[in-house]
């Protein structure tokens, strides 16, 4: 992939995640601080896909889905595979934003 072609996917996200933040088209979820909404993270050519609904209390702070409960389940479920967390594709709400985490 160019140089041009990377930018781009990376603009892409970044206005992908700025509408995953103020969606509202599910009813009754992406209340602030109740059942917010986060951009997903992870490797954009990730073989796998984990998708979720809107955050719970426990990922709030984080803005980070499968935190805590399932995320402690994902985690034990990780060590062991031979893939790291980092490399897959973590979505909530139906979101498609990939980008690798920080």
């Amino acid at each position: 992939m160019s140089h041009a072609e990377e930018r781009n996917r990376g603009q892409r996200k970044a206005l992908l995640d700025a509408e995953i933040k103020i969606c509202r088209r599910c009813e009754g979820m992406n209340r602030p601080l109740e059942t917010e909404s986060a951009p997903g993270w992870g490797n954009l050519d990730s073989p796998v896909a984990i998708v979720g609904q809107s955050l719970c209390e426990q990922c709030m702070e984080p803005q980070e889905p499968f935190y805590e409960g399932s995320g402690s389940l994902l985690n034990r479920t990780f060590a062991r595979l031979p893939i790291a967390k980092g490399p897959t594709v973590h979505h909530e709400c139906g979101s498609l934003s990939p980008a690798q985490k920080s």
